[in-house]
């Protein structure tokens, strides 16, 4: 391979260029959050593709697709700030004090079009706000912490480590069985009932979204999953390619983790904590997940990364071009890994050090440091860092990556986002016949993007 001089390039948002707190690459569009110092609260900001109305905000008149960040207005009925925010392939999630509340369709573009052409002209397009309504939750005992979102479906974790899953259902990855009469409509929100080996319920601390799949992890390390595993991205065995009903999934625990992830010295029954970076009692665990469009990925405790799922780009950061139905471990990051994001056909990792690495596909250059079209093996991102500068958080979706610095700095890894739908066309990663959805887009991931230069507004 030879180094591409990428290393990221910065995204100011506004005129102030505020440091930006957290980010989500979403399929084709993108979110970040700043400080608001007014409310006290977060400020969100959103750009890119907007044929669903996903940007939750008014677009430029005649537009599809804004290539500048803007704020987000309230999102009417809520005027409290917001406190968490997700996405999807065509839908953003937002929580607040006020309840959780969705933009954009859960459906293809093409139906938010159809709408736009029976009602409102295009210099009046105002957001799609809906709300969600999560039987059994309320604001006043619980809290939204984690949002995320696949291609149709979306996924919402409580503080009391509780799951919700609604939309579509065709691949089972509500957690519920398909068919019937109501198979291929939107669902609305319920629980997912996760179950530890006892039978009582699971507090779940993680959960991921894939295109067509969804995977949780519990407070004592148990990864659960369910939905599509045509490409065995459920890390288990099932009777056909869709399993509905989540259960355990087997993890190599038992397996040491290489020294220079910092294991060599830890005895006595602990096991190295790469966020502490210190040997802890007890033995390694799995402590997040993340997911692509056919791939899955869970982070243990001691840095280790597992991969499992489709491997055709890279993903499992491995060389091997075939589909695992065990978690393999992928190879060692220096310093071990904290943070895990998947776009649609690559992965991003943070390490313990503060550096970055990626890994997978790069038809739009978004590992950022190689001009390979695939890179099976984790290699490290040259950031263009100041002196004492580090990276923070890590995020990928569809083709472009993203990285927050301790300056509060956003980097953006990928060329513009008007492209992504022709090199998804291009690499296969978003049309699948496999899934039993030929054509369906699948962007997964977890993070935000940056302006889309030379993008491209469509009627």
């Amino acid at each position: 391979e030879t180094e591409a001089a990428d290393g990221g390039v910065e995204v100011r948002l506004g005129t102030d260029g505020p440091r930006v707190l957290a980010v989500r690459v979403c399929g084709f569009h993108a979110l970040a959050a700043t400080h608001d110092g007014a409310a006290g609260g977060l400020a969100l900001w959103s750009w890119g593709e907007d044929a669903a109305r996903q940007l939750c905000r008014p677009p430029p008149a005649g537009m599809d697709l804004d290539d500048v960040p803007a704020r987000l207005p309230p999102l009417p009925p809520s005027e409290a700030p917001p406190s968490i925010f997700g996405c999807g392939g065509f839908h953003t999630l937002v929580a607040s004090a006020d309840g959780l509340f969705r933009c954009g369709e859960a459906g293809e573009p093409a139906e938010a079009e159809e709408a736009d052409e029976a009602g409102w002209p295009d210099t009046a397009r105002p957001p799609r706000v809906s709300t969600e309504h999560l039987p059994g939750f309320s604001t006043a005992t619980d809290s939204i912490v984690q949002l995320e979102g696949g291609h149709l479906h979306s996924l919402a974790l409580s503080a009391s480590g509780r799951v919700w899953a609604w939309g579509s259902n065709t691949h089972g990855q509500l957690g519920r069985p398909t068919g019937g009469p109501s198979a291929a409509a939107m669902q609305a929100p319920h629980e997912v009932l996760l179950t530890d080996a006892s039978g009582s319920a699971a507090r779940i601390t993680h959960v991921a979204a894939g295109g067509y799949h969804s995977v949780a992890v519990a407070s004592d390390g148990t990864v659960f999953s369910w939905g599509a595993n045509s490409h065995a991205q459920l890390a288990r065995p099932s009777a056909t390619v869709v399993d509905p009903l989540p259960a355990r999934v087997p993890l190599p625990l038992a397996a040491e983790a290489p020294a220079e992830i910092g294991s060599a010295s830890c005895t006595g029954g602990r096991s190295f904590d790469a966020q502490a970076g210190a040997c802890v009692a007890g033995g390694a665990r799995a402590v997040a997940a993340s997911a692509g469009v056919h791939h899955s990925l869970v982070l243990l405790s001691d840095g280790r990364v597992c991969a499992f799922g489709d491997n055709s780009y890279g993903q499992q950061g491995r060389p091997a071009a075939s589909r695992s139905g065990a978690c393999q471990a992928a190879a060692a990051i220096p310093g071990g890994a904290v943070q895990l994001a998947s776009g649609e056909l690559h992965v991003v990792a943070l390490s313990a050090l503060g550096e970055v690495y990626s890994w997978g596909g790069n038809s739009n250059g978004q590992l950022g440091r190689t001009s390979s079209l695939v890179s099976a093996v984790p290699g490290r991102v040259p950031l263009r860092l100041r002196e004492g500068e580090r990276a923070v958080a890590v995020s990928a979706g569809g083709y472009r990556s993203a990285v927050v610095t301790s300056e509060g700095r956003l980097l953006m890894l990928g060329r513009a986002a008007a492209a992504d739908e022709e090199e998804a066309e291009d690499d296969g990663g978003l049309d699948d016949d496999e899934e039993g959805g030929a054509g369906e887009a699948a962007p997964a991931g977890h993070s935000i993007e940056a302006p889309m230069e030379g993008a491209r507004g469509r009627r």
